[in-house]
Formats: structure tokens, C-alpha cells, sequence
């Protein structure tokens, strides 16, 4: 356990260390900004026009209608932006020739991983933290309702966190931030589309449930469903369990 924690501390230092650690930052936060104060604009436009013609129709639930969509954006954003931050975990230390060290080294390759995918993580929790001063602007509001912007947490860490082991497992292959940047968000693309395959009810149910961002919709809608866990710690699971294989091809070698 202590050579995860000193790996993923050390994966933390690095991103706080680096120029790239701070644009990513700097890159999702702005993004979740400029999407929150669009929503905000359009309820309240929407607002005035209720209130001033009862015709209009019934004004949404404000939780709904602008953290609903901020988080739905948000996993836009993650699909895009966290292979991205975990292409340099495997191949910028395959470039520098430090892997060699850490597989020579009295650490397992499940211990490499373990911390890598645990440093990168604690990273991008990071800016969720940040971003809790959306919800908290927008109490400021009107009425928010916490249970539902919770779950819609819970569902972005799972789904962050399963796009950085996509990442992490891209750079396992080349030591090419490039090409890992490249092959992360191909794989990224095609769990995204997937859920536009199949022909009937039932086949499209099944790639539904594969689609990576379809099981996102439910969290970020309010509801915690066991299923959507499921999928994306077993996502997670099985990236982490492809780069341990892949580091003792590399060990063997």
C-alpha cells in the first residue's frame, strides 16, 4: 500500500508541477464556466418569459435545468480532456527512460498502476472541487436540490475516472504522448458512438447500456443506479488489469 501512495503522490506532485497540469485545469474549468453562465442566461430567460405570459408553459426545476445540463456538458468535456492528461502517465516515462527503473524496481506493475490511476484521479477531483461554487452561486438563486447534484458528482468521478484509465492504458502502448493522446480518444470516440449500433429494441438496449456517456445521462438526471456503477468500475477494472499485463510484457523484455 505505501508504494501506491508514494507513486500517486508523486503522479500529483507532477501535474501541479507542470504547465500541462494547470491548462487542463484552467481548460475544463473555463469551459464549465462559460456552459454554467449559458444555462443560468437561457432559465432566466426563460424565467421572464413565463412570468410574463402564463402561456408560456411551466418553468423547469431549476437543480434540473441548469446543473442537469452543466453535468451533461461536463461529460463532453471529460471524453475529451482526461485521456488527454493520462497520455503522458506510461509514455513520457518510456521517453525519458525512467519506466525501465520503476520495472526494475521492488514494485509490482499492479502498484505502478494502482498509483498512477490513483495520482490522476486525486488530480481531476481536484476540479470537481473547484467547480462546487457553481451549484453554490445558483443556491444563491434560488432553490438547489442537493440530492441530485450529488449524484451527478458521484456519476463525473466515475466517468472521469474511467476515461483516465482509458488514457492510462493508451500510454501503455508508446512511449508517443501523440499517438496515446490519439488511440485514448479514438477508444473514448467509439464507447461514445457505440450506442448508435444495433438494429432492434433489444440490441439497441444492450449497446446502450455499453455507451459510455448513456450511462452517465442517468446520474446527472438525479438518479443512482446500480448499473451505471457497475459499468464504470468494471471499465476501470479492466483498463487497470490491460496496463499491469502490458507492463509485464515490458518487464519480460
Amino acid at each position: 500500500m505505501m508504494n501506491i501512495y508514494y507513486i500517486a503522490r508523486k503522479e500529483l506532485r507532477e501535474y501541479f508541477m507542470s504547465v500541462m497540469g494547470y491548462v487542463f485545469l484552467t481548460m475544463l474549468l473555463f469551459l464549465t464556466g462559460l456552459f454554467f453562465w449559458l444555462l443560468v442566461t437561457s432559465y432566466a430567460e426563460y424565467s421572464s418569459q413565463v412570468a410574463g405570459s402564463p402561456m408560456a408553459g411551466q418553468l423547469p426545476n431549476l437543480t434540473d435545468a441548469v446543473l442537469g445540463g452543466l453535468f451533461e456538458n461536463m461529460g463532453v468535456f471529460f471524453l475529451f480532456v482526461n485521456p488527454l492528461m493520462a497520455m503522458r502517465l506510461f509514455a513520457e516515462e518510456r521517453r525519458n527512460r525512467t519506466l525501465e527503473f520503476l520495472l526494475t524496481s521492488p514494485v509490482s506493475s499492479g502498484e505502478i498502476v494502482v498509483g498512477k490511476f490513483a495520482g490522476s484521479v486525486a488530480f481531476f477531483a481536484v476540479y470537481l472541487l473547484l467547480t462546487i461554487q457553481f451549484p453554490l452561486v445558483l443556491s444563491k438563486l434560488g432553490t438547489v436540490d442537493p440530492g441530485p447534484v450529488l449524484t451527478a458528482y458521484l456519476g463525473a468521478l466515475l466517468l472521469g475516472a474511467a476515461c483516465v484509465a482509458i488514457g492510462m492504458l493508451a500510454s501503455s502502448f508508446t512511449q508517443h504522448q501523440l499517438v496515446a493522446g490519439i488511440l485514448a480518444f479514438t477508444m473514448s470516440l467509439v464507447l461514445w458512438v457505440i450506442s448508435l449500433a444495433g438494429s432492434g429494441p433489444s440490441s439497441d438496449e444492450v449497446w446502450n447500456y455499453l455507451s459510455i456517456l448513456e450511462q452517465y445521462q442517468g446520474f446527472t438526471r438525479g438518479y443512482l443506479k446500480l448499473e451505471g456503477g457497475v459499468y464504470y468500475l468494471s471499465l476501470i477494472v479492466l483498463c487497470l488489469f490491460a496496463a499491469v499485463q502490458r507492463l509485464e510484457t515490458l518487464r519480460r523484455q
